[in-house]
């Protein structure tokens, strides 16, 4: 019995030259007729036979790799427009998915083969902060600025405020001001310093190790001592 299949994932994901690799040697393995596409973010496309052709891009920022495609067929006559299996790895930052897998025409047996394959793939290079670039991160960060800010600064402001329309609609006011700052400058900064898709080739690879000596800087002397403060500022007065 024979089938087809499109299934998609959407995170982010850091892509090296061993997943491009692996990819490869997973079609390569069980259909004798490979190609590889890569599209940049200016625009070009380019379809080789030969993946080195791609692990050897410059792949500099402007010209950056933002999607990779290998296919593979059995038959030689077989269109390489709808082939036998396509894999295709997205830049999360520029398309919504991270990683789509098609099959035609294939039996049962290799399609829950394959499917696996590009599950087991998709925990490979699914980058370990991920989670940041959720919905719910933001939520979560817009609260918790709005819970110092009531906590901290504006306790006093509202102690004598008998005027409770007032008090509501500001707080209200800076409510929706701390979602969209979380929103908009949060979401920016978070995308730079942990980028939500990137193929690790070329000059991306030292982009990348950057972007991992600058989080390490600003883990280890903003938020770990801003989050000790912050702790200390809370427990000291229920302690003493």
């Amino acid at each position: 019995m024979k089938g087809n299949l499109h299934k998609k994932y959407e995170f982010a994901t850091i892509i090296t030259e061993r997943d491009l690799k692996s990819l490869s040697t997973l079609v390569s393995s069980k259909f004798a007729f490979v190609k590889y596409e890569i599209k940049t973010k200016d625009g070009a496309e380019y379809c080789v036979d030969n993946l080195d052709d791609i692990l050897n891009y410059d792949n500099h920022d402007y010209r950056k790799i933002v999607l990779f495609r290998v296919k593979g067929n059995r038959d030689e006559r077989d269109s390489f427009i709808l082939p036998n299996i396509s894999i295709s790895l997205y830049d999360n930052s520029i398309y919504q998915e991270a990683c789509v897998l098609d099959i035609k025409g294939l039996d049962d047996t290799e399609i829950v083969y394959f499917s696996q394959k590009v599950e087991d793939f998709t925990r490979q290079i699914k980058a370990p902060y991920w989670w940041c670039h959720k919905p719910a991160f933001y939520c979560i960060v817009s609260t918790t600025i709005y819970f110092l800010l009531t906590y901290f600064f504006l306790d006093d402001l509202f102690a004598n405020e008998t005027d409770k329309a007032f008090t509501f609609i500001t707080l209200l006011m800076i409510a929706c001001t701390c979602g969209l700052l979380s929103v908009v400058l949060g979401r920016r900064f978070v995308s730079w310093i942990f980028p939500e898709g990137c193929f690790c080739i070329g000059e991306q690879k030292r982009h990348i190790q950057r972007k991992e000596k600058y989080r390490g800087i600003i883990l280890w002397t903003i938020l770990v001592p801003l989050i000790i403060s912050i702790v200390a500022s809370i427990i000291t007065p229920i302690l003493f």
